[in-house]
């Protein structure tokens, strides 16, 4: 049996997201904004792009995007290990696996700055160079970060 080929920006499909089976179609088809639920199993220093080279504690971080076009191609994006590098949470998501997803129609700079007044921003201007808002990267006492999502009703499209 031939060697399955190597995921990439250009070849990984969007057909193999494993989204919630409640998750219908029409309910993201219009959907701008997403929230990744990161996991970095071990502390790191990281080079996250231009922005420079950090620490990263052990733990989980929250990413907030949004896609102008078509989220589910840019969550499979994110999901592929091997692509350029392009934004600063690509330079993360080398180091670090996506456990969840969520997506709404929150605009990114609301869903971002409402996140911010109950998390802690690891790393300033991360996700934001083109946005008004201080970061779009969170971390945070578990309990508190989970608390924050779920006030937020986000629509699952990959929970763990």
């Amino acid at each position: 049996m031939p060697a399955a080929p190597k995921a990439s920006s250009v070849d990984c499909p969007t057909a193999n997201i494993p989204f919630e089976k409640n998750t219908r179609r029409e309910n993201i088809q219009n959907m701008r904004t997403y929230l990744l639920r990161i996991h970095l199993e071990h502390p790191q220093v990281i080079r996250i792009g231009k922005l420079g080279t950090f620490l990263f504690a052990k733990g989980d971080y929250w990413y907030v995007g949004s896609a102008k076009r078509n989220l589910k191609q840019r969550v499979a994006r994110h999901l592929c290990k091997e692509k350029k590098l392009h934004w600063h949470i690509d330079y993360l998501l080398q180091h670090a696996e996506i456990t969840s997803i969520w997506c709404t129609n929150i605009r990114e700079e609301t869903l971002a700055r409402s996140l911010s007044e109950k998390m802690d921003t690891p790393v300033s201007g991360f996700g934001s160079s083109d946005k008004r808002t201080r970061a779009h990267l969170f971390s945070g006492e578990e309990d508190d970060c989970f608390t924050a999502v779920r006030s937020l009703k986000l629509i699952p499209l990959l929970e763990s």
